[in-house]
């Protein structure tokens, strides 16, 4: 064998192994893509949530997490209860929308809904990866690759349901008969202690 045969086998062997290695580091790339953009958004939904139920509890502001005092002072004790939270679904939703319009390589998002109460926060955000190589992207799975994201969180209310307990409980010492069943409370309290 003569150096010219050897030396055109070996022009033949990388380009046979050469696009394999390049699939293969693109895919890697892609994944570790994929990877970021999905660990980013569960941890913005996350990060909205509790932010959110700040929002519903304190009065805080969401980007700069600050309580309001006065909104906060000023609300009614039965505030949980007879308040539309409309307004403060439409912040958590633009804040979401906000924070995750930045810094996602390949994820474009399809919708986010929020819905919040007084005691829960439910936030369903869904999206599509985009991925512009036809082979990387039958990689993931065959049609690019969709998913949804979600978080629920629940309210307490513990300060407010103290506040609303001695709001009754100061009216019931003005009554005979309700101050006879809040002792009754107190000692069925006194026995699971």
């Amino acid at each position: 064998m003569g150096k010219s045969t050897v030396k055109g086998s070996y022009t033949v062997e990388a380009a046979l192994i050469l696009p394999i290695i390049l699939f293969i580091i693109i895919g890697l790339l892609y994944l570790g893509f994929y990877l970021h953009d999905k660990v980013k958004i569960q941890s913005i939904i996350d990060d909205t949530a509790t932010r959110g139920r700040e929002l519903i509890q304190f009065e805080t502001g969401l980007e700069t997490g600050l309580i309001d005092y006065s909104s906060h002072q000023n609300r009614s004790f039965l505030y949980p209860y007879f308040t539309d939270f409309k307004e403060k679904e439409n912040k958590i939703n633009t804040y979401l929308k906000k924070q995750l319009n930045t810094g996602l390589f390949i994820t474009k998002i399809d919708s986010v809904a929020v819905s919040a109460s007084s005691n829960m926060i439910h936030i369903l955000e869904g999206g599509h990866m985009d991925i512009p190589f036809r082979e990387v992207k039958q990689l993931f799975t065959n049609g690019g690759l969709s998913f949804t994201n979600e978080n629920k969180i629940e309210i307490h209310h513990s300060v407010e349901f103290i506040r609303i307990f001695e709001v009754f409980s100061g009216a019931a010492e003005k009554v005979e008969f309700i101050d006879e069943i809040l002792q009754s409370l107190q000692r069925l309290i006194g026995l699971y202690k």
